[in-house]
């Protein structure tokens, strides 16, 4: 199971993780993450912003300014920051792994 990172603010509960689909939406908005040392600030915003887009994709789409507004709040952000870049980074490794074998589907080049 892909990490996930909890927590509560203002009442609600949010949970940051990453699939496929906020992978690609990232990679759409134009972040290399290969970028990350010469523009950090965007780099991190995107981490940041599409760790929201699995579980809460209207926020993100409709209302991004409180994706940092809820981000002003989390302490340890160096430990957040890190731990949202094992997790993406896990999501993109799982995306390239092979199959169980007895699940695998063949498949043939003709």
């Amino acid at each position: 199971m892909a990490k996930q990172i909890k927590f509560e603010f203002e009442g609600n509960s949010y949970t940051l993780e990453y699939n496929r689909k906020a992978i690609v939406e990232m990679e759409k908005s134009g972040v290399n993450l290969q970028d990350a040392e010469a523009n950090p600030i965007s780099t991190y915003e995107a981490l940041i912003k599409y760790a929201f887009y699995k579980n809460h994709r209207l926020l993100v789409e409709n209302n991004p300014d409180k994706i940092f507004e809820i981000w002003a709040e989390l302490p340890h952000k160096e430990k957040l920051l890190e731990a949202l870049m094992e997790m993406l980074s896990e999501s993109v490794s799982f995306l390239a792994s092979e199959p169980d074998e007895k699940n695998a589907v063949e498949w043939t080049l003709i």
